[in-house]
């Protein structure tokens, strides 16, 4: 089985002001899958604005909307 080169997702941390597991589920809504941060974090409680976007099996059409609808998202959770 051939590994992969580099990485295979991206990790992100929103502002201070959103909480990550709302903008994961209000992404969700939007049919915008990421994943997040909270299991990979030993601190009690973890950190609450990192969250994980895979790009290994998003076209790479996709990829800039997606990131654009994002965008839009975290401003609307203002």
């Amino acid at each position: 089985i051939p590994r992969p080169q580099g990485a295979t997702s991206y990790w992100w941390r929103t502002p201070d002001w959103v909480s990550a597991q709302a903008l994961i589920a209000r992404a969700q809504e939007e049919g915008i899958l990421i994943a997040s941060g909270l299991p990979f974090f030993h601190e009690d409680p973890p950190p609450a604005q990192h969250f994980r976007i895979g790009f290994t099996s998003i076209k790479t059409k996709k990829v800039g909307p997606g990131l654009e609808a994002l965008g839009k998202i975290v401003k609307g959770l203002q």
